[in-house]
C-alpha cells in the first residue's frame, strides 16, 4: 500500500476509531461492493465487546449499524454466536433462532463473523441471505473483503499514536465547527465562509440569508461579487489576496451589499484569514447591517453641525477638555480671545492656552477644569479674573466649568464656557471708582471719606492708634464762583485739590466733603503733629493764586483740627466737631486754624447760640414756610409737563426769601429737618385735596431728608394724611438722595416698601455725585432715577460728563428705571439728552419754580412758568 493511500486509510479509520456514527463512510463502501455482488441486500454492525459468562458462548451487543433500515430499533439486543467465531479468521455459520427472536429476518439469513483488532475488541457483523448468488461461493465474494478491512483495521492499529493525533485534531475541529455553527446562526451579524480561489461562499450562517433575502440553496450558489455592488470579482479577489499575504490578515471596509430585492444596505464587514492544515486557506467576512447606525450618524451629525453652528455663532468662548485636561474643541470666539486657533491647541493641556491671574494680586488663578474633574460640580471663577492671551494681551473674564457626563453618569471631560468682559468691567470699576470718589476733583468723596473715618475711629477707642480730622473750608471761594461763574468755580476745586495733594502724605486721606469743604484724616498723627501739618497747608491755599481770563484772585482755607483717640463718642460727633472748628475759625474772619477741644469755651459758646435753629423753629411756629414748585417734563415732549417738584423757601421777618441751602444744613445739623419734612407733606397734600381737579394725572415730587427716614412714624404719618384728604398715592412720589438713602439703607428700604405698597411712587436724588452703587439700586427699589445736575450741565462741552450721563441713563433703563436730567440750563443740553435717551428733563431750559398755585394754570394754559428773576439763583434745590 503506498503512502498516499495509507494516509486516506488512516483517515478514514480515525472517523471509524473516534466516533462510531462516523463509520457510515467506509461501511458504505463495503456495503455497496457487497450488494453489487449478491443482489441482496445486506447488513453490517459493529458489535461491542463479548460477555463471557457461558463456556461454550459468546455475547455480544449490537451498537452500530448499517444496510437494513429494519435492524435499526434492535440495536444494543445481545445477539450468542458461537465459540468458533471467536478467532480471527471469518467464519459462516446459521443464526440462533432464540437470538434472533422477534427481529424481522427470515431464517434464511445465514453469518458470516470476523474478529476484528479494534478497541474494546469488538467484532464486525455481516448477516446476508442464504441464498445469496449460488454460483458464486461465500469464500469468493466476502472474504476477501473482510480480509481487506481487517488489513486496513489493523495497519490503522499499528499507527495508533499517530491515528489518535488525527483523531483528536478532528475532535476538536468537529467541536469547533458546532460551537461556530451554534454561536453564527444566533449572530445579528451576517458571516461568510470564502473561498478566495473560486470567490465563492463555502458556508454562511442563517442570518445572512435573512438580511440578503436569499434561501440557503440560490446563497450556496454565490459569492462575494454577487451582493457587493460597488466592487468587481477582481477588485475583490485582489483584495482577498492581499489580506492572504498580510501579517495579520485582517481587514475592514465600509461598504454596501445588494439584497435579493434589488435595494441596497449600508454595511460594515471585517475580513479575517483563516488558515487550514494541508487545505488552502478560507476568508471569513462578518457583515454588519449599519442602515441604523447610518440613520443615528446622519442625525448625530445633523446635531453636531447644529451644535457646531450655535457654538460658532454664540458671543460666548467655548472650549471643551477631556478627563486629563486637554483640548478637544474651541469655538472661534475662544480662539480669538486665547489668540491660539483649534488646530494648534488640540491636545494641549488647557494652562498651556487658558492662563488666567487675578487682576488685582497677579497671582495664577486655579485651573477651572482641574477644579471642575476634581469636585465633580460646576465651577464659577471669582470676579477679577484676567485671561493671557497668546501675545500677552490682558483680557478681563468671566467664566464657568462644568462636567460632560455620559449615559451612565460618568465624566468624560469638561466644558469651558466664558466671555470678555472688558468694557462692563471698566464701566464697573469706573461706576465703583465713582461711588468712592469725586469726579470734579477725583478725590475721595464724602461716603468714602466718612467711611475710612469709622475705621480710624474703632482703632481710637481700641487704644490701637491716635489719628487726626482735619475739616477745610475755603475761604473767598464764593466771590470766585459769584463772579466768574460756576466753571471757574470748579477749576478753581481742581486746581485747590492739586496744591493739597501735593503736601498730604501718602498714608493719608483727602477728601472733597461737598461745595467747597475738605476733609483729611491725618493716619497714626496726634493733634501736635497734626497743627505742623495743618499749617503747610494753610500757608500753602494762602500763597495760592487762581488766575481766571486776567483776573486773579487770592484764596485762603479755614481748619478745623479735632484728634481722634479713645474719648471720642462717634464718628459723626467727630465730623460734627471738625465742622465746629472749622466754622469758629471762618467766624474769627477766615484763613486760620482752629483745634477742637471739649472745654473749649468758644466752641461750647458757638454750639450754645444755635442761631438757625431758634429762626427755623421761629417760622415753623408761625408758618413762615412756603412751596414752589418746579416743572419736570418727558424729553421727547418738553412741552407737556408730568411732573412738578416741589421746592422749599423759608420767609425770612422782612418778608424775603431765604433759600434752603442757607437753613437746611443748620436744620440737618441740629436734628429740625423731620419738622419740615412733616410740614411740607401736610401742604403739599392739602393743596393737592383742594385742587385736584385742575392738576388730576400730575404726579407732585416731594423731597425726604435722611433723618426723617430714620423716624419710626414716617410711614404711618404719610399714610394717615393720604386718608385725612382722601388721595390716591399714586399721584405723589418721595425723592431721597443718595447719600440719605444709602445712610440710612435698612430705614430707606422700610420706608420705601410700606408706601410702595399703597402705590406711592420714589425717585433717587443725585444720583451719579459719590454714591454710585448698583447693588444699593437695586435694593433700594426706586422709579426714578435722577442723574446729579453737575453732570448734566458741563455735557455738551465735556465728553467726560455726557459718557457718564449716558452710563447711567444705560444702566438704569436696564433694571427698568425712568431717568431724570436736572440742571437742564439750554436747548444744546435738552438736544443732547434726547439722543442719549434720557426720559425727563427739569431745570432752566425747561421752567423756573414757581409759586404752587400756579401749577394747574400752567397746566391748562401748556406754557411754562416762568419766576421772577429774584427767585432765578436758587431754582433748583
Amino acid at each position: 500500500m503506498n503512502q498516499e493511500r495509507i494516509l486516506s486509510t488512516l483517515y478514514d479509520m480515525a472517523l471509524v476509531i473516534g466516533a462510531e456514527d462516523q463509520l457510515h463512510p467506509l461501511l458504505n463502501n463495503t456495503l455497496k461492493r457487497l450488494v453489487y455482488h449478491t443482489g441482496y441486500p445486506v447488513g453490517l454492525f459493529l458489535l461491542g465487546s463479548s460477555i463471557p459468562d457461558v463456556a461454550t458462548e459468546r455475547r455480544y451487543q449490537l451498537v452500530s449499524s448499517i444496510g437494513d433500515y429494519r435492524l435499526k430499533p434492535y440495536l444494543e439486543k445481545v445477539l450468542k454466536l458461537p465459540p468458533q467465531l471467536s478467532g480471527e479468521a471469518p467464519g459462516q455459520f446459521e443464526i440462533d433462532a432464540d437470538s434472533m427472536k422477534n427481529m424481522p429476518l427470515r431464517q434464511n439469513y445465514y453469518c458470516c463473523g470476523l474478529r476484528l483488532p479494534v478497541p474494546g475488541e469488538g467484532m464486525i457483523l455481516l448477516l446476508s441471505p442464504v441464498d445469496s448468488n449460488p454460483d458464486i461461493p461465500f469464500t469468493t465474494i466476502f472474504q476477501p473483503i473482510m480480509a481487506n478491512l481487517a488489513t486496513a483495521i489493523q495497519l490503522c492499529r499499528s499507527h495508533e499514536t499517530f491515528t489518535r493525533t488525527l483523531i483528536d485534531d478532528r475532535d476538536r475541529a468537529l467541536l469547533d465547527n458546532e460551537r461556530f455553527r451554534s454561536a453564527t446562526d444566533t449572530s445579528t451579524d451576517c458571516i461568510f465562509l470564502i473561498d478566495p480561489q473560486s470567490m465563492r461562499f463555502i458556508d454562511f450562517n442563517k442570518t445572512a440569508g435573512e438580511v440578503l433575502g436569499y434561501s440557503r440553496d440560490r446563497l450556496t450558489q454565490l459569492g462575494p461579487q454577487h451582493i457587493e455592488p460597488k466592487r468587481t470579482r477582481e477588485e475583490l479577489q485582489s483584495y482577498f489576496f492581499s489580506l492572504l499575504e498580510h501579517p495579520e490578515g485582517i481587514g475592514k471596509l465600509d461598504t454596501e451589499h445588494q439584497h435579493s430585492d434589488g435595494s441596497v444596505i449600508p454595511v460594515e464587514i471585517r475580513y479575517s484569514v483563516l488558515s487550514q492544515r494541508d487545505q488552502q486557506p478560507l476568508i471569513i467576512s462578518v457583515v454588519r447591517d449599519i442602515r441604523e447606525r447610518k440613520v443615528a450618524e446622519a442625525r448625530l451629525y445633523e446635531e453636531k453641525e447644529r451644535a457646531q453652528v450655535t457654538l460658532k455663532s454664540i458671543g460666548d468662548a467655548v472650549i471643551t477638555t477631556d478627563t486629563e485636561g486637554r483640548i478637544e474643541f474651541m469655538n472661534p470666539i475662544a480662539e480669538r480671545l486665547t489668540e491660539w486657533s483649534h488646530d494648534m491647541a488640540k491636545g494641549e493641556k488647557l494652562t498651556r492656552v487658558f492662563h488666567i491671574i487675578n487682576e488685582s494680586t497677579r497671582e495664577p488663578v486655579a485651573n477651572p477644569v482641574e477644579r471642575c474633574l476634581r469636585e465633580n460640580r460646576i465651577i464659577g471663577l471669582a470676579n477679577h479674573t484676567v485671561l493671557i492671551s497668546r501675545t500677552g494681551e490682558e483680557i478681563a473674564i468671566e467664566d464657568s466649568a462644568a462636567p460632560i457626563r455620559d449615559a451612565s453618569g460618568a465624566i468624560t471631560g469638561v466644558v469651558l464656557v466664558f466671555h470678555d468682559v472688558s468694557r462692563a468691567r471698566e464701566l464697573a470699576n469706573e461706576l465703583s471708582w465713582n461711588a468712592s470718589h469725586d469726579p470734579l476733583t477725583e478725590l475721595v468723596n464724602r461716603r468714602e471719606f466718612e467711611h475710612r473715618l469709622e475705621l480710624a475711629f474703632q482703632q481710637a477707642i481700641e487704644g490701637r492708634a491716635t489719628h487726626t480730622l482735619l475739616y477745610l473750608d475755603l475761604d473767598q471761594f464764593k466771590l470766585v464762583n459769584d463772579t466768574c461763574g460756576h466753571i471757574a468755580g470748579d477749576q478753581l476745586l481742581r486746581e485747590v485739590s492739586i496744591t493739597l495733594k501735593r503736601i498730604v502724605r501718602d498714608s493719608d486721606t483727602l477728601a472733597r466733603l461737598g461745595g467747597d469743604e475738605f476733609g483729611l484724616l491725618l493716619q497714626n498723627c496726634d493733634a501736635l503733629l497734626a497743627q505742623r501739618l495743618a499749617k503747610q497747608i494753610h500757608e500753602a491755599v494762602k500763597s495760592f493764586t487762581f488766575i481766571w481770563k486776567g483776573k486773579s484772585f487770592k484764596v485762603g482755607a479755614s481748619i478745623g483740627i479735632v484728634e481722634i483717640n479713645s474719648e471720642v463718642e462717634s464718628s459723626t460727633q467727630l465730623m460734627s466737631d471738625a465742622d465746629v472748628a472749622c466754622y469758629a475759625a471762618k467766624d474769627k474772619g477766615g484763613n486760620r486754624m482752629h483745634r477742637y477741644q471739649p472745654d473749649d469755651n468758644e466752641l461750647a459758646q458757638r454750639k450754645g447760640e444755635m442761631r438757625w435753629v431758634s429762626r427755623i423753629n421761629h417760622a415753623l411756629e408761625n408758618d413762615r414756610f412756603i412751596l414752589l414748585a418746579q416743572p419736570i417734563v418727558p424729553v421727547q415732549d418738553d412741552h407737556r409737563i408730568s411732573h412738578y417738584e416741589l421746592l422749599l423757601r423759608m420767609i425770612d421777618e422782612d418778608g424775603s426769601l431765604i433759600s434752603p441751602d442757607s437753613f437746611i444744613p443748620a436744620a440737618e445739623r441740629y436734628k429740625l429737618m423731620y419738622k419740615i419734612d412733616r410740614l411740607v407733606i401736610h401742604k403739599a397734600l392739602q393743596f393737592y385735596s383742594e385742587h385736584r381737579s385742575q392738576i388730576d394725572g400730575t404726579v407732585l415730587t416731594i423731597n425726604l431728608s435722611g433723618f426723617s427716614l430714620t423716624q419710626e412714624t414716617l410711614s404711618d404719618f404719610i399714610r394717615q394724611k393720604f386718608q385725612q384728604n382722601d388721595i390716591q398715592p399714586g399721584h405723589f412720589c418721595f425723592e431721597i438722595t443718595e447719600t440719605a438713602a444709602i445712610s440710612n439703607l435698612s430705614q430707606a428700604q422700610r420706608v420705601m416698601k410700606d408706601l410702595k405698597e399703597i402705590g406711592a411712587s420714589f425717585a433717587l436724588d443725585d444720583f451719579g455725585s459719590g454714591l454710585s452703587s448698583f447693588n444699593y439700586l437695586k435694593n433700594l427699589h426706586v422709579d426714578y432715577l435722577k442723574i446729579d445736575g453737575s453732570f448734566i450741565r458741563d455735557m455738551f462741552e465735556d465728553a467726560f460728563d455726557a459718557s457718564l450721563v449716558d452710563a447711567i441713563n444705560k444702566i438704569g433703563h436696564e433694571i427698568g428705571l425712568k431717568t431724570i436730567a436736572e440742571f437742564v440750563e439750554n436747548d444744546s443740553i435738552m438736544q443732547q439728552l434726547r439722543e442719549i435717551g434720557v426720559d425727563y428733563a427739569q431745570g432752566y431750559a425747561i421752567g423756573l419754580p414757581m409759586p404752587l398755585e400756579e401749577i394747574y394754570s400752567s397746566i391748562s394754559s401748556s406754557e411754562r412758568a416762568i419766576m421772577t428773576a429774584s427767585s432765578r439763583p436758587n431754582s433748583e434745590g
